[in-house]
């Protein structure tokens, strides 16, 4: 969906409500905590990211969370 808007806009979303209606119906939750994800939209990139199996946010410390990040 992040990298759909993209090419639409011109720039990912400031927010991911924004993908809503076009790519989703309602934003999915992460799976570990079935909490929204974080998402921080920089510059020309964005992190994705999600508390792990252990369901704590290390906010980029050493977890186990799952993160994406994309710089372009």
């Amino acid at each position: 969906a992040l990298s759909g808007f993209r090419p639409k806009t011109g720039e990912y979303p400031p927010e991911l409500r924004l993908l809503v209606p076009t790519y989703f119906k309602e934003l999915p939750n992460a799976a570990f905590t079935d909490q929204p994800f974080i998402y921080h939209q920089q510059g020309n990139g964005y992190t994705l990211s999600s508390p792990g199996p252990d369901g704590a946010d290390g906010a980029g410390g050493n977890t186990d969370d799952l993160i994406v990040e994309v710089r372009k």
